[in-house]
């Protein structure tokens, strides 16, 4: 049942159900049992869907630590496991963590199956992308070949599995400045999709969403908004009526209007987009520090800088709850910030932010990185050497 909810959305009931069958498999089978193993596997899943993802690393710990008993270590339970949880800690920007754990599931998957396995694959493609976290592009572009070499040998080159690894390719030259190469992927992985799944396929709305992204970094804004405008009219299609993935599109339609100079027309889609997130998902879900951000950036954009300074400050608690201090996101946020204050003249309390966003983004990406490079700009000269 708990399975069942998840896979429906319902991450509350899924959670409720699967804490039950937790209890019921301790009280019966004891704590070092393979299906206790599972259950705070499934619990740490729906975590990590909900966005809570230190209580998902936690819920991933547990399971290994029991695995671990049940299993031995050469076990592919196991390897799942270590996969999960370098998921997690990618995400909260535990970088090192992630790297080691994923880094231990590809040993053990490599001496399972060898090396022509879509286990591996995945994996090496998760590799890749902490690789981009990292900033460390030409290692992410190098496991993300691997990756799409292993699909390309076992499902062919116009598999969906190879759709998956010409997304993660355009991630990286999206993330290089190689926008007309990032395009060109992310148009192979969009034909793929609709051939196997036709146009009107929530798959292919992502495909669309990825396209606008660049297209937006390219300052195509035309083509962004045709683009996102028509992933959100597949998602309305596919589910029916209002749902989170058009939600989450319109946020950052939102932002490609107000780069249009439309920002009455920017501000109503934003506050559309939150006001159902909030009524979904509730106030201080994760998913929503994004939002807050993008409607900071727009009210900036309007010359509204207290709201801005609001909504930018209220997607900083969000993501520093969920995601931890030193995470990229909370980085990002507080750069944004920074923006604002300089804005209005506040120089002082814009240091303060821009500090804040230098030390998240030393954390994850390390000294050398463009991101880094550009908050220690917005400093001064005096934090170009010793920051």
């Amino acid at each position: 049942i708990g399975r069942v909810a998840r896979d429906l959305g319902q991450l509350q009931y899924a959670k409720e159900m699967f804490e039950k069958a937790h209890r019921i498999c301790v009280r019966v089978y004891g704590e070092n049992n393979h299906r206790v193993a599972s259950c705070y596997s499934d619990m740490g899943r729906v975590a990590r869907d909900q966005g809570q993802l230190m209580d998902a690393k936690e819920l991933f710990e547990k399971a290994l630590a029991v695995g671990l008993k049940v299993y031995g270590e050469n076990d592919p339970n196991v390897a799942d496991t270590y996969r999960n949880i370098g998921r997690v800690a990618r995400g909260l920007g535990q970088l090192e963590y992630a790297k080691e754990t994923l880094l231990k599931a590809l040993t053990i998957e490599i001496d399972l199956h060898g090396e022509n396995n879509q286990n591996v694959s995945a994996t090496y493609t998760d590799i890749g992308r902490l690789g981009i976290r990292q900033g460390n592009l030409e290692y992410a572009k190098e496991m993300f070949e691997k990756a799409r070499l292993i699909i390309v040998e076992v499902n062919g080159e116009d598999s969906r599995k190879a759709a998956t690894c010409y997304n993660d390719i355009g991630r990286v030259a999206r993330d290089q400045g190689l926008l007309d190469y990032a395009e060109e992927m992310f148009e192979k992985a969009r034909s793929i999709h609709a051939q196997e799944y036709g146009e009107k396929n929530k798959t292919v709305a992502a495909d669309h969403i990825e396209i606008a992204r660049v297209a937006h970094l390219q300052g195509k804004l035309e083509y962004a908004e045709t683009m996102l405008r028509k992933a959100v009219a597949i998602f309305n299609d596919v589910f029916k009526g209002e749902n989170l993935s058009a939600s989450f599109a319109n946020q950052f339609l939102a932002l490609v209007l107000s780069d249009q100079g439309r920002c009455e027309e920017a501000g109503k889609l934003c506050t559309k987009a939150l006001n159902f997130q909030i009524r979904t998902l509730g106030e201080e879900h994760s998913r929503l520090g994004a939002t807050y951000n993008s409607y900071g950036l727009i009210f900036a954009k309007v010359g509204k800088t207290n709201m801005a300074k609001k909504m930018l400050k209220k997607a900083i608690a969000i993501r520093v709850e969920s995601l931890g201090e030193d995470h990229y996101e909370v980085a990002d946020t507080y750069e944004n910030l920074g923006d604002v204050f300089e804005l209005t003249g506040d120089f002082k309390n814009a240091e303060k932010a821009y500090l804040k966003a230098l030390n998240g983004r030393l954390c994850c990406f390390g000294a050398g990185h463009k991101f880094v490079l550009q908050t220690r700009l917005k400093l001064g000269d005096e934090y170009t050497v010793t920051a």
